[in-house]
């Protein structure tokens, strides 16, 4: 999906997220979690990385219907037409304002002039690239008139193109497609031509993205390959989710008893532990493992994957620092269910979450009870001690406590 040069100047988009082409796509919704973080950070409301996401998945839609009923020697003669019908120049004119106001990486950077890059589109696709900047178009264009897209339409503004032949560039390939769709009726398809089968979805259902996407399942689902399809359904379940966190649950309002947590009925027992002369005088470092040993890593040019691994030479620089005690957190092992659950969400490269174990043992990742025993040795010949934090109730839904010790937890 090409997106405006405005609206990276506006939104300062990370270059990651970008093709040479100058196009955008999000391999998983994560991706579009940081893409629709970096416009909210320049807008007064949030934007949803849910249909940041959905309009991805439909742009990619699109371009796969072209691709079925329009090959190259289709989208060829329709570029032929079009220059026929509205002049060789103003089309020519037209890309190069294209190419301008929606730049590959090359021109938005400033290294190549429009007109450079056309020639040497033309020069390295021949006649592929000619169909290419006008097909782009038509996608512009496409998204420009749904308006379900219209709370992000300055991602695709097509507002700069209207001094040019824009319109009637539109108009004209419009009129090649009916015009091919009355005179080979056999071609397959639900529509009298490709315009009105590219836009169906945005009829269908015009101010929901959710609906497109059901659209498009329902209609073109045979042309879509089974990990397309699933995107899809993963970006419908993005979008629902997304409209409760806006609107709640409804209208529900449950009477709520106030709770009294004075407990005269129960003894308090305090059982702190000693204060010890150390304690006072303690320097404490706190280092995420997982996290660290990856720094740990890239600094000594090795892996560096359990708590045994740790060099000595880092141990005697949080020494040096004046540093007595290291804390290590996340250390224990983590639920597996939260791991998939945080991918099923788009984020397939997350480990579990810290707050949701499977056990208080040291996780096998880093190494287990003997890494970490070795650590403290070495640790300790230096003066540092090792802490951890253990909170009881921070499990998982699949971890052993539960499994094994249900009466341990409350259910309400």
């Amino acid at each position: 999906m090409l997106i405006t040069k405005n609206s990276r100047n506006v939104y300062q988009f990370s270059s990651d997220f970008f093709r040479p082409d100058g196009g955008v796509s999000f391999s998983d919704f994560a991706s579009a979690r940081r893409f629709a973080a970096q416009m909210s950070a320049h807008r007064n409301q949030p934007v949803p990385a849910s249909d940041i996401f959905a309009m991805q998945l439909i742009d990619e839609a699109l371009r796969v219907v072209v691709k079925h009923f329009a090959p190259p020697t289709v989208m060829n003669t329709a570029v032929s037409f079009v220059e026929t019908r509205v002049g060789a120049e103003p089309v020519e004119t037209t890309r190069t304002r294209f190419v301008s106001e929606f730049p590959p990486d090359l021109v938005y950077r400033g290294e190549m002039k429009p007109e450079e890059y056309l020639v040497k589109l033309l020069a390295s696709l021949e006649k592929n690239g000619r169909v290419m900047t006008v097909e782009e178009l038509m996608y512009v264009y496409l998204h420009n008139a749904n308006p379900a897209v219209h709370p992000l339409l300055d991602l695709v503004d097509d507002e700069p193109l209207e001094p040019t032949a824009y319109k009637n560039l539109i108009a004209a390939l419009d009129a090649f497609f009916a015009q091919l769709a009355k005179d080979n009726p056999e071609i397959p398809g639900s529509r009298d031509s490709l315009f009105e089968m590219l836009r169906a979805p945005a009829e269908a259902s015009p101010y929901s993205l959710e609906g497109q996407l059901q659209y498009i399942l329902d209609k073109w689902g045979y042309l879509l390959d089974e990990k397309f399809v699933a995107r899809i359904v993963r970006g419908m379940d993005f979008l629902r989710e997304e409209v409760i966190r806006q609107h709640g649950p409804g209208d529900f309002k449950p009477d709520v008893p106030l709770q009294n947590f004075g407990g005269s009925e129960y003894h308090e027992y305090e059982r702190y532990s000693p204060d010890k002369d150390w304690m006072p005088r303690l320097v404490l470092i706190a280092k995420n493992s997982y996290v660290w040993l990856e720094q740990l890593s890239r600094k000594y040019g090795r892996w560096i994957k359990t708590l045994d691994q740790i060099p000595d030479d880092e141990l005697d620089l949080l020494r040096d620092r004046g540093f007595t005690g290291l804390w290590l957190i996340g250390l224990w092992e983590r639920s597996h269910a939260s791991q998939r659950i945080k991918q099923r969400m788009g984020d397939h490269d997350a480990v579990a979450s810290a707050y949701s174990l499977d056990s208080y043992d040291i996780a096998d990742d880093l190494g287990g009870w003997s890494a970490l025993e070795n650590l403290r040795y070495r640790a300790w010949q230096r003066g540092i001690r090792l802490s951890a934090d253990m909170v009881p109730n921070h499990m998982g839904i699949d971890s052993k406590w539960v499994m094994e010790h249900p009466d341990w937890f409350l259910s309400l």
